[in-house]
Formats: structure tokens, sequence, C-alpha cells
């Protein structure tokens, strides 16, 4: 049997299951584990960190609550878990910020070097103006 029959024979499930235990094991040989490991990693990385965590922290909540409407009645304990993680990690994004701002990091230098919070706002059909008192402009 081909490896496209045997994965499309697998449940949905499964397959997901697959693919986290796989990303959990590959961890260990992620580039930025490995200059950690060998004392290798500066300020640079950890700048590159906070810039990614940003991005993820800030539209992360939407995107589970956006995903929370869209569950089937059936899978109510998802619904609700995606609702009481989405408030959880709300404001997680201010502390990236200041960790940020403490390395003297602007929240506009960030928003300059990425368009992912535009792409996902525009993905949601939200409005992709950024207003005087948006977060991201401090």
């Amino acid at each position: 049997m081909a490896i496209d029959q045997i994965q499309t024979s697998i449940s949905p499930t499964k397959r997901f299951e697959t693919s986290v235990v796989a990303a959990i094991e590959a961890f260990p040989s992620a580039r930025l584990l490995q200059l950690v490991n060998a004392g290798r990693a500066d300020m640079r990385h950890y700048h590159a960190i906070l810039s990614t965590l940003f991005h993820q922290t800030y539209s992360g909540p939407y995107t589970f609550a956006r995903a929370a409407v869209n569950c089937d009645w059936r899978h109510e304990l998802a619904k609700e878990y995606l609702l009481r993680h989405a408030e959880e990690e709300r404001t997680h994004w201010r502390w990236v910020l200041d960790d940020l701002s403490k390395r003297r990091v602007t929240p506009v230098r960030i928003c300059a070097t990425s368009r992912l919070i535009i792409l996902l706002k525009r993905s949601l059909g939200c409005s992709t103006t950024l207003r005087r008192n948006d977060p991201l402009l401090g």
C-alpha cells in the first residue's frame, strides 16, 4: 500500500495527533535551541523570538475565538477550550512589548518588519487601518 493510501485511510484526528507528536520530537533539533544549548544565542536571537511572539500573542486570541465561533455544536468541549484560551491569552502581547521596549525596540518598528497582523486582520475581515489609539502604535 502506498503512503498516500495509508495517509488517506487515517482519520483527520489521528493525522493531527501524529503531526503534533512529530513536531514535539523535532523540537530538540531546532536551530535556536541548538544555539542556546551551545551557548551561542545572543540578544539578536531573543529579539527575533519576541518579535515573532508579539504577532502570535497579539492575533492568536482572536483566531482562537473565531475558531470557537466556527466549531460545530457537537464539539462543545473544543469550543469552550478555545474561548477560555482566547481570554487567558488576550493580554500576553503586552508582556512581549514591555520586554521589547526594555531593549529599545519600538512597537512601530516591530509592525514595520512584518505584515502578519495586517494579513491576519484582512483574512478575518477586520479593518487594517491602525488608529491613533491602537496598542501597536504605543
